[in-house]
């Protein structure tokens, strides 16, 4: 993941978002590219909690002309783009000056989607996005997944949850200690055969170096 979306420098092998390379390109960059990212952890990697909800929205693209000009933010522009987003993804608070932190788990989950979702990206990599939701949280961000997919967004579901994973995925690949064991479409796809290579259980003929 850190190597994808550039925390990390590629020992081999190449990255790209369509036909455009980025294996060396900043994390900046690549966003500016088409990716987009929710993060295993919302609290440490995607929000600020101290900041408000339209600080988070724009802190991917503050600096972007329809967000600012010279360092001078659009304020009035930002709180109507803020409480469009919010209106739009469900984000249930008074308004976009609430801070992040009187925020429940699955409102907070929304503000990250909103933002990452917001812009039309090409791919989309989701980190255990689930992980801490209740059900009706949950059920919420699988609904924006699978929009995403209809609309021919690539996604990358970065998941340990075998039932998210049935629910919403074309093809899997099943990695352990570092490597692919193992590949498959849904339609071969089973809870546990993938169980199986989860533990590193796989076949001779699956394993990949």
């Amino acid at each position: 993941l850190e190597v994808l979306i550039g925390l990390r420098r590629a020992q081999s092998g190449v990255i790209r978002i369509g036909e455009q390379e980025i294996t060396s390109a900043p994390a900046r960059e690549r966003r500016e590219r088409g990716l987009a990212l929710i993060p295993e952890d919302r609290n440490a990697e995607g929000l600020s909690r101290d900041q408000t909800i339209w600080e988070n929205l724009i802190s991917t693209r503050y600096y972007t002309p329809a967000q600012s000009t010279r360092g001078v933010l659009h304020l009035r522009q930002i709180f109507a783009q803020a409480a469009e987003m919010m209106r739009h993804f469900d984000v249930r608070a008074e308004d976009e000056r609430v801070r992040v932190s009187t925020l429940s788990g699955g409102n907070a989950q929304k503000i990250v989607i909103a933002r990452e979702l917001t812009g039309s990206p090409q791919v989309l990599i989701a980190a255990q996005p689930t992980r801490g939701l209740d059900i009706g949280a949950a059920y919420f961000v699988h609904e924006q997944l699978l929009r995403l997919r209809s609309e021919g967004i690539a996604i990358l579901l970065i998941s340990t949850d075998l039932d998210e994973l049935l629910a919403i995925c074309d093809r899997f690949i099943v990695l352990f200690e570092g490597q692919i064991i193992g590949e498959m479409d849904a339609a071969a796809a089973t809870r546990e055969h993938l169980g199986m290579l989860m533990a590193g259980h796989a076949p001779a003929q699956e394993a990949k170096s």
